[in-house]
């Protein structure tokens, strides 16, 4: 995701909770003319994902978050009586 404005990777906060990935964070005006906003972003993700495997990287205005499905998730269909 391109998101311009951030001073520092801790300027955004990234939760993953089961299939859904929230994205929150300020982007602080770079002239003075500008001014700071917040930003709040879900995305419901098509399958689980490994938690411990997850990453992020901000560099040029670029952040990028790695993924990794969870295969292990085990489904299971229910009969209706």
């Amino acid at each position: 995701a391109r998101i311009p404005g951030l001073e520092k990777s801790d300027d955004v906060k990234i939760v993953l909770n089961g299939n859904i990935l929230q994205l929150n964070g300020m982007m602080s005006g770079k002239h003075a003319s500008m001014k700071a906003n917040t930003f709040f972003r879900v995305a419901l993700l098509p399958s689980y994902i490994k938690q411990d495997e997850v990453s992020a990287t901000y560099k040029k205005d670029i952040l990028e978050i790695r993924l990794i499905k969870d295969k292990n998730v085990l489904s299971k269909e229910i009969k209706v009586k």
